[in-house]
């Protein structure tokens, strides 16, 4: 060891700022190091494309998690309100306490299999069946003013397509057509 060697080790032993350490507050970084493991080659830019591509999708995966668990709770919470919100309603209507929340039931169950469904495709295909769902939005928002679809007629204006028990509202429709579209 060199006079000068020495030196440098007892400044660094005293932690005293070392040129080129790149440690915070001028301290040198300490690394431990196994002589048995090798040392690995630094990745290619390819490999670490890859791994920040692989890490997106885990926090995609887990934000995709959280964001249906929400939902879920919040569907759940407006379930409940729904049904303490609409008891005497639903009593005054078809004389049952829970027939405003059977049919609100319903609608979430046929939305859970829709998300279900939709959760299951990739983008490019919801991206192909843009075009054509805003194209069949745009039909049932001009056959509200058709005379035996169209009911539900407020101050001269329909908005609602009913046929037997099923009654819609193309403007909800229309909403995801142009946000999917978009």
């Amino acid at each position: 060891m060199t006079p000068r060697d020495a030196g440098v080790a007892r400044r660094s032993a005293r932690g005293a700022p070392q040129k080129g350490s790149g440690a915070k507050g001028g301290r040198p970084l300490l690394r431990l190091v196994d002589p048995t493991v090798p040392e690995r080659a630094p990745l290619t830019r390819e490999e670490r494309r890859e791994s920040s591509r692989a890490t997106r999708e885990l926090r995609g995966q887990r934000d995709a998690n959280r964001l249906t668990i929400l939902v879920a709770l919040l569907s759940c919470f407006g379930l409940v309100v729904v049904l303490s919100a609409s008891s005497i309603a639903s009593i005054t209507e078809s004389g049952s306490p829970w027939a405003l929340f059977e049919k609100e039931a319903m609608w979430t169950v046929v939305g859970a299999c829709v998300f279900f469904v939709a959760s299951r495709m990739e983008l490019a295909q919801l991206r192909r069946a843009s075009g054509p769902i805003l194209v069949l939005s745009g039909l049932l928002l001009v056959a509200v003013f058709a005379p035996k679809l169209g009911s539900g007629a407020v101050g001269g204006s329909s908005r609602w397509i009913g046929i037997g028990p099923l009654v819609i509202q193309p403007s909800e429709v229309a909403k995801l057509a142009f946000c999917l579209f978009a």
